[in-house]
């Protein structure tokens, strides 16, 4: 996948808010916005929103194209938003560790920023951030097969340096990374010159069955 084309719209997958209250949280906002919710059964536009029927195909296009993204703290999303570009607005649900545990990380990196609830004056300034950088993770899967098929389960500590060597981070993070462990090998962003093809896949909606 070559360089994601931007568009001036922002990405919104809150599949657990009522779809009203965030239609009308966003048309409080500046610019434009495209939601996709299960309880949308077909295409509309609300003012600055456009609403849309879950859609695996239409949604991954979407995400090519926005300028950001506002979602919940799944693992899958984020990381394919950071893959691409994509400056992150995140809402962890509550009672879920897993989910509030990696939004505080991407939040304390300086990778993505976090609101408890849906909160107008949060979505606002982050709308005013500039746009982010790309997070180049390498491919694993080749490595992990070689490892299991090695069968010698006492590398893995090496194995998870080794790949996260290779991980590209824009400088910042860098830099906060360097004060917990010692990333003098892990290359930063203004060293990247080439990025690998990427196809987009994730927590995303899964099409709505035929009526």
């Amino acid at each position: 996948m070559s360089e994601a084309e931007t568009s001036d719209f922002v990405l919104v997958y809150l599949p657990f808010e009522d779809l009203d209250t965030v239609v009308a949280l966003l048309n409080q906002q500046e610019g434009e916005f495209v939601c996709f919710h299960p309880d949308a059964t077909k295409e509309k536009i609300v003012d600055k929103v456009t609403v849309r029927a879950q859609c695996k195909e239409g949604f991954h296009a979407a995400l090519m194209k926005c300028s950001g993204v506002i979602a919940n703290g799944g693992f899958e999303l984020p990381s394919e938003a950071l893959t691409l570009g994509k400056k992150l607005l995140l809402k962890p649900l509550m009672g879920q560790f897993e989910q509030q545990s990696n939004v505080a990380t991407l939040d304390m990196l300086g990778l993505a920023t976090c609101m408890d609830d849906l909160n107008p004056e949060i979505i606002r300034q982050w709308l005013e951030k500039p746009p982010a950088q790309v997070v180049d993770y390498p491919d694993v899967a080749p490595a992990i097969a070689k490892w299991l098929v090695k069968g010698d389960f006492n590398e893995l500590p090496a194995l998870q340096n080794q790949l996260w060597q290779q991980a590209v981070f824009p400088e910042h993070v860098t830099d906060l990374l360097s004060d917990f462990r010692d990333w003098s090998q892990v290359r930063t962003s203004s060293f990247l010159t080439t990025r690998r093809d990427r196809k987009t896949s994730g927590d995303t909606p899964q099409d709505k069955p035929a009526q």
